[in-house]
C-alpha cells in the first residue's frame, strides 16, 4: 500500500539497467506515468496487481511452466485484440509454425539460433525447445524487445544476447556466423536501400537486388549472410516474392 510504489519500480527498473548494461530494457515505460486510481483517492492498482503477483510465486504449487503458460496465453489475447482494433500483428508467430520451421531447420548438437527480427520471441523459444539451442536475437522495436527478454527470462532461457538493434539499417553490422537462421521479417518494407549500409549493398548488389523492390529479399540476403557454411535457414515472406517481377534476377542467384 505504498503511494509511491510506481516510482520504487521506476528505480528498481534503473538499477537492473545498469547491472545488465542494458540501457534500453524498459527504457520507454515509466510505471509513475501511470497514475489511474491514485488522482480518484482508491487503492493503488500497482500495489494490488504485485500483491497478487507476489501470492502467486509464494504458492509453492505454482510451477514456473504454469506461469510461463498464463503468460503467453495473456500476451497472445493482448496480440489478437490489438490486431482487431488496428490489425498489426507483425512481432507475434504462432507457435505451431514455429515448432514446425524448428523441425525443418534442425540439426544434432549444439546450435546458434539466430532471429533477426525476434519479435515476442515465439523462434527462439521453438528453438530451444526442438534443438540444444542457444539463442541470439535482434529487435528494433523496444514494446517487442521488452516482451522478448521477459518471455525468454519466464522460459528460464538465457536472454543476454537479444540486442536492441536493427539489421537491416545502418545502426547494425554482424560478423557473427549462426548454424540455425530463422525469421518472419516485418512484409515489404520500402525504406530498406536507404537505410543500407556499404555492406547491406554489397549483398544486394551481388545478388542483383533492385532498388525499386520491396524490402522481402533485402532481410533474406541479410539472414543469408549471417548463416555458416554447414548452416539450415527458414524464413517466412508473403507469397508475392515468389513471382515479383522486379525480383526475377535475384530468385535465379538464389536459385543458382
Amino acid at each position: 500500500n505504498n503511494y509511491y510504489i510506481a516510482e520504487l519500480i521506476d528505480d528498481e527498473l534503473e538499477r537492473i539497467r545498469n547491472n545488465e548494461k542494458d540501457k534500453y530494457l524498459f527504457s520507454n515505460i515509466k510505471f509513475k506515468d501511470i497514475i489511474i486510481y491514485r488522482d480518484i483517492g482508491e487503492e493503488n492498482i500497482l500495489s494490488v496487481v504485485i500483491l497478487n503477483l507476489y501470492k502467486i510465486f509464494e504458492n509453492k504449487d505454482v510451477e514456473q511452466k504454469m506461469i510461463v503458460a498464463v503468460y503467453r496465453a495473456l500476451l497472445e489475447q493482448f496480440i489478437q485484440e490489438k490486431e482487431l482494433v488496428i490489425g498489426d500483428r507483425e512481432f507475434y508467430t504462432p507457435n505451431c509454425i514455429t515448432n514446425l520451421m524448428s523441425k525443418l531447420v534442425f540439426k544434432e548438437g549444439k546450435c546458434k539460433v539466430y532471429d533477426p527480427a525476434c519479435g515476442s520471441g515465439n523462434f527462439l523459444i521453438s528453438a530451444n525447445s526442438i534443438l540444444d539451442a542457444e539463442v541470439y536475437g535482434d529487435e528494433s522495436n523496444i514494446n517487442y524487445y521488452n516482451i522478448c527478454k521477459t518471455t525468454l527470462l519466464l522460459c528460464e532461457i538465457d536472454n543476454s544476447k537479444i540486442k536492441f538493434s536493427n539489421t537491416v539499417n545502418n545502426e547494425f553490422v554482424k560478423n557473427e556466423k549462426y548454424d540455425i537462421v530463422m525469421c518472419n521479417p516485418p512484409f515489404s518494407t520500402k525504406n530498406w536501400i536507404e537505410n543500407a549500409n556499404k555492406e547491406n549493398k554489397k549483398i544486394f548488389k551481388e545478388y542483383k537486388m533492385k532498388s525499386t523492390s520491396v524490402g522481402d529479399y533485402a532481410y533474406l540476403l541479410k539472414c543469408l549472410s549471417y548463416l555458416n557454411e554447414n548452416g539450415n535457414m527458414a524464413i517466412i515472406l508473403p507469397h508475392g516474392a515468389l513471382f515479383r517481377n522486379s525480383e526475377k534476377e535475384t530468385r535465379k542467384e538464389l536459385v543458382n
